[in-house]
């Protein structure tokens, strides 16, 4: 009876990585990155890797810490300072992720969401992104972290983001997939 209760969990947990979209996490070259960004014109296109790890390690605030930890986020910054975090495990919706859950993204400027006291601001872009890319002068910009191994529910964010395109701002996507590569070869 307890072998049946435990293979119950594990066919579970499998069935439900497949139908959120979750595979393996594998390490991508510079030209499979190229290829994942080449989605639309509309971002600007930029990785990070394993010393996000150690960069994210000095924030003070372990509930931003957790935060940034997410495979799939959208961050939205006004004047340099970070006015929205959010991250797929704060979300509704199951297998397919709402990243309109609060209505904060319905207008312009983006409602507030996710304020953080100890908080990040564009400069920490900067500092973390594997390609140097140029910064709009005002500090107001979407930055898109996403993955190939998490594509279902990377697919959804990017189709939301695009609705976005009439606000005209600057948008990055950012791929971690080597990030979380490192991460699961460091276990």
């Amino acid at each position: 009876m307890r072998h049946l209760f435990f293979l119950s969990i594990i066919i579970f947990i499998t069935s439900c990585s497949a139908i959120v979209g979750i595979k393996k996490t594998t390490y991508l070259d510079d030209v499979q990155i190229k290829q994942f960004c080449n989605i639309s014109s509309f971002y600007i296109c930029t990785s990070i890797d394993s010393s996000y790890d150690q960069t994210i390690k000095q924030i003070k605030n372990k509930r931003l810490i957790n935060a940034l930890q997410q495979p799939l986020q959208f961050r939205y910054y006004e004047k340099s300072k970070l006015k929205i975090l959010l991250v797929n495990c704060d979300l509704q919706g199951f297998p397919k992720l709402n990243w309109n859950t609060y209505r904060t993204l319905d207008s312009f400027p983006i409602q507030n969401f996710y304020y953080y006291p100890d908080s990040i601001n564009i400069s920490f872009e900067k500092s973390i992104l594997r390609d140097k890319v140029t910064f709009p002068n005002e500090g107001t910009a979407i930055f898109i972290y996403c993955n190939v191994f998490m594509q279902k529910q990377t697919d959804i964010l990017l189709n939301f983001t695009k609705k976005l395109e009439h606000f005209k701002l600057p948008t990055y996507l950012v791929n971690n997939d080597n990030y979380f590569y490192y991460l699961d070869k460091k276990k």
